[in-house]
């Protein structure tokens, strides 16, 4: 079942959902892999940012709480620039100007993939059931939450993520 799906769910059809997220989705579980296309339809993939901790948000312009997270986004990213952190986002707008509009308003200023809609394969791989959905993961592609939900302690989780990466990286001399 998808994010718009309207029919009803068997019991056992909720339990293998509920199964397959425990499996593959869960905090201490590697995150799967993103593969998909930016805006430019350049293809990028989530693993491509390991050696970082990575914020990953499910979002779209239609999503009022999503817009309302784009401001703290921005200053997280620019809090963090220089250190081994990226965001990025699958944006689920419709209409693939929508997004190419909040990036030219500089209202988004990460990497996104887009799919139209939130029931594109990446929603539905990642098992997405509401928006924003938001996932932090360590510079291995582990996820460490799946709910940043108190300002003040998720940053408190990315700066100890960002700082235990950067006790790993070797210095250059």
């Amino acid at each position: 079942p998808t994010f718009a799906s309207t029919r009803s769910k068997t019991l056992a059809e909720v339990a293998r959902t509920d199964l397959r997220r425990f499996r593959s989705l869960a905090v201490g579980q590697k995150a799967p892999d993103i593969d998909g296309q930016d805006i430019d339809g350049k293809r990028f993939r989530l693993s491509d940012y390991r050696g970082r901790v990575v914020l990953l948000t499910f979002s779209g312009n239609w999503c009022g709480p999503c817009r309302a997270m784009y401001p703290e986004e921005r200053a997280l990213l620019e809090r963090l620039k220089g250190r081994p952190f990226a965001l990025v986002s699958v944006n689920t707008d419709q209409a693939r100007e929508t997004l190419v509009g909040s990036i030219s308003r500089s209202e988004i200023t990460w990497r996104c993939w887009w799919e139209p809609g939130p029931d594109g394969p990446i929603c539905a791989r990642w098992l997405i059931q509401g928006f924003p959905q938001v996932y932090l993961l360590d510079h291995k592609g582990v996820i460490r939450s799946d709910s940043l939900t108190d300002k003040a302690a998720s940053d408190r989780m990315i700066e100890e993520l960002v700082r235990a990466c950067e006790a790993e990286q070797p210095t250059s001399r």
